[in-house]
């Protein structure tokens, strides 16, 4: 059963992933078609993460109190419900389109956030960095499915075709989902009670199904988690990461134009490319999802296995841009030489679903909805500023995306300083607790200076 969670949270992922990259991938097409400026391309590109952070923190807390199974039922239906309405909001103008990927943002905002508090209350200890990795390997195969099929679709079916395509899966993984999803294991019909005892020996049912946490919830407020939690090193530490890898991420959602508008690749032809940037990925997280395991029956601890893995990967994305840059620098550099690049770029970001990625399973278990959703909010702040960004580098014919891959080095740089000094792998939940729960601490110093 723990393993049809992981496989379901990880589709819900890719279908995240899937509608999300859509834009992007029907960008070049879409800015003949519809007459995009680049200020135009800039605002829709936007949208989506404008909708995204909006309801990151609302969707962790209702997965912490609801469960994750009525959030990820909603977020799938209504997802596919925007696509389903982007192509007729597309006839009405730019505005009434981009309220569509708006929209598709404010619902979707809740997936990470429940999806994180599924895991949280199914998986061991162990099971944490392959279920983050199967997660990322399931929003790399969205991207990779949209870089690769809209294009194709959208050459002999028209675009529209692409936004019908994807609504019909979201309503298939809803009723899937539906029938075989569950928010902890005691509430799942077809789970056996050998695993229920190993979830019981873990300690992983008492902090859903008994009332262990109870007065600490009540002390916390039964919601949310005192400030001290998020002004704790670690978490900005975890958040840095997450904003940093997010820059990147969503300046591959302009690689479509990239290749269109810098290289001179056919729409159609870029999608081969970009596509094969997302296949190298796939293999890449497959080959990284056994790399903690690996490091741990070595004798590295857990922290240390999350800075090792996440300091690979911002150092390698660090060394790969500066290659990028001279490409770029160089009047004669191919297609081909960048879609290299740019495919190890994304393979060198397979090592953080083994480091600051499972963080958000370490750090917490009573508030993984909520530490999630904050994260994410911050995060997604790089999808609302890099568009902007991106729209004013690339402004006018001398547009440059060099500025562009500088600003990616510039945050591998920043990630590289914090993570030695700040990442933990230790639950903060007794610590916090503790301080907030002993007001009478102060009095002990007293008495034992009476004695």
């Amino acid at each position: 059963a723990r393993d049809i969670q992981v496989i379901l949270v990880a589709g819900s992922r890719l279908l995240c992933y899937l509608a999300r990259a859509q834009l992007g991938a029907l960008l070049p097409i879409l800015s003949v078609e519809l007459r995009l400026s680049t200020a135009d391309q800039g605002y829709l590109m936007s949208r989506y993460a404008s909708g995204y952070i909006a309801t990151q923190i609302l969707g962790g807390i209702c997965a912490d109190r609801l469960g994750g199974y009525p959030v990820l039922a909603f977020v799938m239906v209504a997802s596919g419900m925007c696509c389903l309405a982007a192509p007729s909001l597309a006839l009405l103008g730019t505005i009434p389109f981009g309220m569509a990927f708006t929209t598709l943002g404010l619902v979707q905002g809740a997936a990470f956030p429940a999806g994180n508090v599924v895991c949280s209350r199914w998986l061991l200890p162990s099971e944490r960095s392959f279920s983050s990795n199967l997660s990322a390997i399931g929003a790399a195969t969205g991207g990779f499915l949209v870089a690769s099929g809209a294009p194709a679709i959208a050459e002999s079916f028209g675009w529209q075709a692409v936004f019908f395509t994807s609504a019909a899966l979201c309503f298939l993984f809803a009723a899937a989902w539906l029938c075989l999803g569950s928010s902890c294991p005691t509430q799942c019909s077809y789970i056996s009670q050998e695993e229920l005892s190993v979830l019981r020996d873990a300690c992983i049912l008492p902090a859903a199904t008994t009332t262990k946490n109870v007065p600490r919830q009540q002390a916390l407020g039964d919601i949310l988690p005192p400030p001290e939690f998020f002004l704790h090193t670690s978490v900005g530490t975890l958040f840095l990461c997450h904003f940093a890898q997010n820059w990147q991420q969503y300046f591959n959602e302009w690689l479509p134009l990239f290749y269109n508008t810098r290289l001179g690749v056919p729409s159609d032809l870029a999608g081969f490319h970009i596509g094969a940037i997302a296949l190298v990925e796939l293999p890449a997280r497959a080959a990284t999802t056994g790399l903690p395991a690996l490091l741990r029956h070595c004798g590295f601890s857990n922290l240390q296995c999350r800075k090792l893995m996440s300091l690979q990967g911002f150092t390698f994305h660090l060394m790969l841009c500066l290659s990028i840059a001279a490409l770029l620098l160089h009047t004669g550099a191919t297609a081909l030489s960048f879609t290299v690049l740019l495919g190890l770029t994304k393979a060198s970001q397979a090592f953080h679903a083994g480091g600051y990625y499972a963080n958000y399973l370490d750090l917490s278990q009573n508030y993984s909805g909520i530490l999630t959703g904050v994260g994410n909010t911050v995060a997604t702040a790089a999808g609302v500023a890099f568009p902007r960004f991106a729209s004013w580098s690339l402004e006018g014919s001398d547009g440059s995306w060099l500025l562009l891959v500088l600003s990616l080095m510039f945050m591998d740089v920043l990630a590289i300083i914090a993570i030695p000094c700040g990442m933990s792998a230790d639950c903060l939940d007794d610590t916090v607790y503790l301080k907030i729960t002993s007001p009478k601490a102060p009095a002990a110093p007293d008495d034992s200076k009476s004695q």
